[in-house]
């Protein structure tokens, strides 16, 4: 799934599953993937070659890939999972007794919220744009008509319109039945809907604009998993890539009515 964009970098602080102890951190997206780097302050001198080995680093230490949770101001509740350690870097000093370590966590995937999310929790709905989709398959379409009167020699199809508005000129939203499909997948049943939401957007320099963005749902009754959901979308963007004739990928994920929204 392609990336939300967001500033990066996202300064926060951190929490591992399981532990108490809070680090101050930076999630950075770079190319589709995120990347978590922790600072962590050790009260006395360990040497760089014996830092893996030392129990505050047991959390990070393969094969482990602890869920992460981080308070930030950007973002609100970030939750990030499986973090894979994939680097780390280190300071350390006698006086005062202190070791200062990087760790750079490879994360696979990151969510954002006003609650942090949970791997069990079960949602209702997922939802993801689907730019390009306008292309193959639109419920919604804009065309614009310029307003005549109707004069003796010529009769117009927007003469009533012009009268009553006084309008030169206006757009005309067409919107046809939105396609959906009933599926199920792992024992679950999900309908599947596509959409087309026209919206409209002014600029003091670019004036009033115009534009229809495509997005896909995916909703069950009784409820969902994010690893579940997430195996949905994957599907629908392999049937996507089909229907296109070409790659596909989903932006802007969200689940649950907007709760949460993906970042990589």
């Amino acid at each position: 799934m392609s990336k939300l964009p967001i500033k990066s970098p996202v300064i926060g602080i951190w929490t591992v599953d399981g532990q108490q102890e809070k680090h101050p951190g930076v999630l950075c997206i770079e190319d589709e993937r995120a990347y978590l780097k922790l600072f962590l302050e050790i009260e006395e001198p360990v040497h760089l070659a014996a830092i893996d080995d030392h129990p505050r680093l047991a959390p990070f230490r393969p094969p482990n890939q602890p869920n992460i949770r981080g308070e930030t101001k950007s973002l609100g509740r970030v939750t990030l999972l499986n973090c894979a350690a994939v680097n780390r870097s280190g300071t350390y000093q006698f006086q005062p007794p202190k070791s200062h370590v990087e760790l750079t966590l490879l994360v696979s995937q990151a969510w954002a919220g006003a609650e942090c999310v949970d791997q069990g929790t079960e949602y209702k709905e997922l939802s993801f744009a689907a730019a390009g989709l306008h292309n193959v398959l639109a419920t919604s379409r804009v065309q614009m008509e310029w307003l005549v009167r109707s004069t003796p020699e010529r009769k117009s199809e927007t003469h009533e319109l012009q009268v009553l508005t006084g309008a030169n000129q206006a757009f005309l939203i067409f919107r046809n039945e939105e396609p959906s499909a009933e599926i199920e997948a792992s024992g679950k049943k999900y309908k599947i809907t596509f959409s087309t939401s026209v919206g409209q957007s002014s600029s003091s320099t670019m004036g009033v604009s115009f534009g229809t963005e495509d997005s896909i749902c995916v909703e069950t009754e009784s409820g969902a998993t994010i690893p579940e959901l997430m195996a949905v979308s994957y599907q629908l963007e392999q049937f996507l890539s089909l229907l296109c004739i070409g790659p596909f990928r989903g932006e802007g994920i969200k689940i649950g009515l907007d709760t949460f929204r993906r970042l990589n």
